[in-house]
């Protein structure tokens, strides 16, 4: 009984945030007079619902902090450091093949002053660290900790990383004008489109690396015996990355290597897939090398 309530419990909030989310999201519609678009209110309602849905979960599943992988300020934040310091030499080595093999090129338009570069990375970092803070306690710490306790370290692992990687494509992208809003239809509309893009083969590429980066983060988080901070400070090296990849380069559609990655946003696809994969690998063989030798 206690496998099946953590297994469908995450479904659950899941569901409800979302119904939640669109409704008061269409509210919102309502009174700003469609100033704003009804799919991009709805993502981020269900976003914002999910991350205040982590208190009310932990309790309900009994959880403290220390549970879902919150350390002491100083400890977390010294796991923060190590985390960032980790993020940035897991995904530059990509950055710099991508730009090796021209599949993403300078922007000769772009703003290169020491100053402008200097307040863009500022941004990008803290933009980035509240990402990783809204979605870290939420798949890292909840989710993961969860489903390791019920169902082992792997289905935890995969479970968690699979819903890490389902939610950044149950987005809707339609766009409704505002004299055809109907509450039912639109919210009908809104979820066929959110699973059609969930589904679409063409998304597949992005889907599979989004999973690996999960799967590196949750053993990290329980594998290597790391706590949140670390977790938090790697998405949010990764995020300030990507974020400043699309500031200063642009994709080359004409490489013969731009498979490599996919449209979701220019960097993620097989070659992050494949080295976060290969990055898991080497670091099981080695775990299980040291455990062999002691």
């Amino acid at each position: 009984m206690d496998k099946i309530k953590v297994l469908l419990a995450p479904i659950g909030v899941f569901l409800l945030c979302t119904l939640l989310g669109y409704a008061i999201s269409y509210l919102i519609f309502i009174v700003i007079d469609g100033e704003l678009k009804l799919n991009k209110i709805v993502s981020k309602a269900v976003l914002i619902l999910l991350i205040i849905s982590i208190y009310p979960t932990m309790r309900w599943l009994k959880y403290s902090k220390e549970d879902i992988g919150f350390n002491e300020k100083p400890v977390f934040l010294k796991q923060f450091k190590q985390g960032f310091i980790v993020g940035i030499l897991t995904l530059l080595p990509v950055l710099v093949t991508l730009y090796l093999l021209d599949i993403n090129m300078l922007k000769e338009s772009a703003d290169w002053s020491l100053f402008t570069i200097s307040k863009r990375l500022i941004v990008a970092v803290f933009l980035a660290s509240l990402i990783s803070l809204a979605e870290e306690p939420l798949f890292r710490g909840v989710l993961l900790t969860s489903m390791v306790r019920k169902i082992g370290l792997w289905a935890g692992v995969g479970i968690s990383s699979l819903s890490y990687a389902a939610l950044h494509f149950i987005k809707p992208k339609m766009v409704i004008p505002y004299q055809q809003v109907d509450f039912f239809a639109n919210f009908k509309q809104l979820g066929m489109d959110a699973l059609q893009h969930l589904f679409n083969p063409d998304n597949l590429p992005a889907f599979a690396a989004l999973f690996m980066v999960g799967s590196f983060l949750a053993i990290a988080r329980q594998k290597m015996g790391l706590g949140l901070g670390f977790c938090i400070g790697c998405h949010a090296a990764w995020v300030t990355q990507i974020k400043m990849s699309k500031r200063y380069f642009q994709a080359n559609p004409d490489s013969e290597w731009v498979w490599l990655t996919s449209p979701y946003d220019g960097i993620i696809g097989p070659l992050v897939a494949f080295w976060m994969f290969s990055l898991i690998i080497i670091y099981l063989l080695y775990s299980k090398q040291i455990k062999t030798i002691v």
